[in-house]
């Protein structure tokens, strides 16, 4: 009987075939073996479809992009850190190339933002008198200036330097606002040249509790080293700041109190098509302090300030409204203004005692037509002890912010995520998984899922609550499980000579788990989005592996 003859070609073709369709098989399932899924708790999941949000999950390793949009939950598996994926999926919301777009330096994202640098100078009408000599500035001022300044020479009392200046009794606040242009590369920001465009204004407020110096000297032989000095109150992390939100066509801007001091501040609209070019501003000519001002600043309102009544933070919402966020009598007051400076609502967001607040900004999502924010703030409770500082941190509800008006989101103030819809409030928040032993020796956190809670705004009532699952935390501890632990311990003397106990884990099993959130539609801001490591990772975490 003849044999047939073998086509060894055909068969090497089906072998390879077969082989790389199991590989592709076998990596597809391990791509997706991993736990990663919604567990309904309570309620309907239908509840949860009138949200739809996307978010990524992962390591520095690996990344998960998730979408739920329409009552379904996909997935896709990225092999890279959480930076370029989120680069990734912002050049696809955005449509554009990311090759180009993110990955080639000469074409970065470029983006603007506003430098505001406050400066005092004497009050108009205020009694003055010049300074001619070192013996008409205080020593103690000298020595803090130099004590805080010490690479510079100390001119005090040197003849060789001639003494410029003036006294005042009363010093007006002005800020000089700067809209600065940086590009984004890796992770980064660099600011680009010189300042696209300058203004100046007047803040409102002037102190009348002087003296007040302003100094500056030079050289009497060469003439050509000068320096200034300002007695500028001591501004700079005592409480004043100049708050300023971002719109198309102009920067609105105020000066946030927080000291004992009385007077009035101005909320200012900067005109963006006014503001002056580098060689066009006015440049000051009364050094060593300037009360110029230029840039078109207008004033839209205007607020009265003293030691329980302060102003706090300052946020764009929508295309044509303003969140502003002030004490009164210590209490704390969310106002709503349009363009024009006309107030539209009011909420006294229940939180008292706001006198000695160190910090305080908006957190939420701005959409187009609407936000959704609450506040966070510091406050110092031990004003007297500078070296022992006691803080205590408040956070408020979340408001819903619309033409109509504030809209109190009850029982929102610690969710790290809301969102709102058709009555429906969607809040989520991070969760612990069971501890490991490896979590508990390597200070990693096991917070590594997600709670979804929606209710229903008027009733309070609870409509479904869920859990994003993940196995992240067990898949950390198969990692730590390869450790070889039947290597001896050093003696207990040479244990002693770790200088550097804390930082004994390998950086090979301390991978930090991280993720964000964001929702579908547009949004303008996502201060809310729970970017790489931000409830994932505890203070301790942080502590030993860095």
């Amino acid at each position: 009987m003849e044999k047939k003859k073998r086509n060894i070609i055909l068969e090497i073709f089906i072998c390879t075939t077969i082989v790389t369709a199991v590989l592709i098989a076998y990596l597809t399932c391990a791509g997706d073996n991993g736990v990663f899924e919604i567990r309904d708790l309570e309620g309907e999941r239908s509840e949860l479809a009138a949200f739809s949000f996307e978010g990524t999950a992962g390591d520095d390793v690996h990344q998960i992009h998730y979408r739920w949009e329409n009552g379904e939950l996909t997935r896709k598996t990225y092999p890279c850190n959480e930076q370029t994926v989120s680069n990734l999926l912002d050049a696809n919301r955005k449509g554009i190339n990311p090759l180009i777009k993110y990955f080639h330096l000469e074409a970065e994202q470029t983006q603007y933002r506003n430098e505001p640098i406050l400066q005092t100078a004497p009050a108009e009408d205020t009694e003055s008198e010049p300074l001619q000599s070192w013996e008409d500035m205080p020593p103690e001022i000298m020595e803090a200036y130099f004590e805080r300044h010490s690479y510079e020479e100390n001119p005090y009392g040197n003849d060789a330097f001639r003494v410029l200046g003036t006294k005042a009794e009363a010093a007006s606040f002005f800020v000089d606002l700067q809209s600065m242009r940086e590009i984004s590369y890796e992770g980064r920001s660099y600011t680009i040249g010189i300042p696209e465009g300058y203004s100046r204004a007047f803040t409102g407020l002037t102190l009348s509790d002087g003296p007040y110096y302003y100094l500056a000297w030079e050289e009497k032989e060469d003439g050509g080293y000068s320096d200034i000095y300002s007695n500028n109150i001591c501004y700079r992390g005592t409480g004043f700041d100049f708050l300023t939100a971002d719109t198309e066509n102009a920067v609105y801007g105020i000066l946030s109190t927080n000291h004992n001091v009385t007077g009035e501040v101005f909320l200012l609209r900067f005109p963006k098509e006014k503001m002056q070019a580098y060689d066009q501003r006015r440049l000051p000519e009364d050094m060593p302090y300037s009360s110029v001002v230029y840039g078109g600043a207008e004033t839209v309102a205007v607020f009265d300030v003293n030691e329980e009544s302060s102003i706090l933070a300052l946020a764009a919402c929508g295309e044509d409204m303003l969140l502003l966020a002030r004490t009164e009598g210590g209490a704390l007051y969310l106002e709503l203004y349009d363009f024009e400076g006309t107030l539209i609502d009011r909420e006294n967001t229940g939180i008292e005692g706001i006198l000695h607040w160190e910090g305080s900004y908006f957190e939420g999502l701005r959409r187009k037509d609407s936000a959704i924010l609450g506040i966070d703030i510091t406050i110092k409770e031990n004003t007297e002890d500078d070296e022992m500082p006691r803080y205590d941190a408040k956070t408020s509800d979340k408001y819903l912010i619309t033409q109509e008006g504030l809209l109190r989101l009850d029982g929102t103030a610690h969710a790290r995520y809301t969102d709102y819809n058709d009555g429906k409030t969607l809040l989520i928040n991070s969760v612990q998984e069971k501890e490991t032993l490896a979590m508990r020796y390597t200070y990693r956190d096991n917070r590594t899922q997600l709670s979804f809670t929606v209710k229903d705004e008027e009733t309070e009532r609870t409509l479904y609550r869920g859990m994003l699952e993940t196995d992240f935390a067990e898949d950390f501890n198969k990692e730590l499980s390869r450790i070889d632990i039947s290597k001896p311990a050093d003696t207990l003397e040479a244990q002693k000579q770790y200088k550097d106990a804390p930082l004994m884990v390998s950086g090979e099993y301390s991978r930090i788990v991280n993720g964000r959130i964001l929702p579908l539609d547009d949004v303008s801001a996502t201060d809310n989005a729970l970017f790489g490591g931000q409830y994932y990772d505890t203070p301790e975490y942080n502590y030993y592996l860095y």
